[in-house]
């Protein structure tokens, strides 16, 4: 990995561990078992534990499923917890949890509009239905290093920093909220570990706001340019916004508001996009 790209992603787990730090420590001694850990959220999960565990001398002992050209292998057992993140359905007949499974579902499956909801509607029923002690995350939009380049903010940002037109589709009315990825991870612990069996979390920011909004937010840290395309362009969720208020309860907080989450994210593509 490049030292620079490798160094703020340190800084930035650095971030997440001192926060949940009387989070984390819980793990000590315990199993946990990792599916999707090459992915956004996955990764950021398996970054932390395994960041934590190797500087505390804590003894988690921390496995992932593994994947070829011939697809996704998993290491059978029973663990004390497992992390699901992975895009496939959970591998009932291969990996148990004793203490907790959590999934990463979609903010989008209560609306089932999109195949991708209705797959992960099915695989929260299922995981309820089989297991006795599964929680159920359904996040909503993220912002982070290491995110895909096929949402609008990633999308945003790309085309600003390679000094190309920031593109909105349609009027741009459309609202969403953007999580800062180190929060997400902070929250994801926090459910699986004081989560209760059966319950769905929205993990998501509290700061709505418009596709417009967002894209001059941008502009606005980078110089680019905002342009209106596609004027027909309808988009299949114009209010992408979750009620937090059950996951409130577990006392998680969100400190990394929204400007703050743009500057970080744009300095680190500026440095990185290169190397990603």
């Amino acid at each position: 990995m490049n030292i620079v790209k490798e160094n703020q992603l340190c800084f930035e787990l650095a971030d997440i561990i001192a926060a949940a730090h009387n989070d984390i420590w819980r793990f000590a001694g315990k199993s946990v078992y990792f599916t999707g850990q090459s992915g956004f959220i996955g990764g950021w999960l398996w970054k932390t534990l395994f960041y934590y565990n190797q500087f505390s001398n804590l003894k988690i002992k921390m496995v992932r499923m593994w994947k070829d050209e011939a697809g996704y292998h998993n290491i059978p057992g029973e663990y004390d917890y497992v992390f699901h993140c992975a895009p496939i359905d959970y591998p009932f007949d291969e990996i148990t949890a004793k203490e907790g499974i959590l999934f990463t579902s979609s903010g989008s499956v209560p609306a089932g509009v999109t195949h991708n909801a209705q797959m992960k509607q099915g695989q929260e029923e299922e995981l309820i239905r089989r297991t006795q002690n599964t929680k159920i995350a359904r996040i909503f939009t993220l912002v982070g290093p290491l995110m895909r380049n096929n949402f609008a903010v990633s999308n945003f940002v790309q085309n600003a920093v390679h000094g190309k037109p920031i593109e909105i589709f349609g009027d741009g009315s459309a609202k969403r909220t953007y999580m800062y990825i180190t929060d997400c991870v902070r929250w994801l612990v926090k459910i699986m570990l004081d989560g209760q069996a059966g319950g769905v979390y929205n993990v998501g920011s509290v700061e709505p706001v418009t596709i417009k909004e967002l894209a001059y937010k941008v502009a606005g840290l980078t110089g680019a340019e905002v342009k209106f395309v596609k004027p027909d362009f309808v988009d299949a969720a114009p209010n992408y916004v979750p009620d937090i208020t059950k996951t409130r309860m577990l006392g998680v907080c969100e400190p990394m508001l929204l400007d703050k989450s743009l500057e970080k994210y744009i300095k680190f593509y500026k440095t990185n996009w290169s190397v990603m």
